[in-house]
């Protein structure tokens, strides 16, 4: 099951406790997605930040792990909802 939930840093700790929540936040200099080894049975929140100014410090601070899109060279970077896709694709 994927479930989208907006909420604030208060309620994210909180659901980080009680659902053993590992959290992944996007970031272009993160570990590639592609070489995680994450069990199917982990219950996982992605943070997605805006494309101009990334994700807020303090809730970057809440993150497991910082992790990145492997992309081209040539690319400067990605839409925030095309790489939540692309992340959700590796997650699934």
């Amino acid at each position: 099951d994927v479930n989208f939930v907006e909420t604030d840093i208060a309620t994210l700790k909180n659901l980080k406790e009680k659902h053993s929540l590992m959290v992944l936040t996007a970031d272009m200099d993160g570990e590639k997605i592609d070489s995680l080894a994450i069990k199917k049975s982990t219950n996982i929140a992605v943070i997605i930040g805006n494309e101009g100014r990334g994700v807020d410090g303090e809730l970057a601070q809440l993150s497991d792990k910082t992790i990145s899109i492997e992309m081209n060279e040539k690319v400067e970077s990605l839409n925030a909802s095309v790489s939540a896709g692309i992340i959700m694709y590796f997650l699934r």
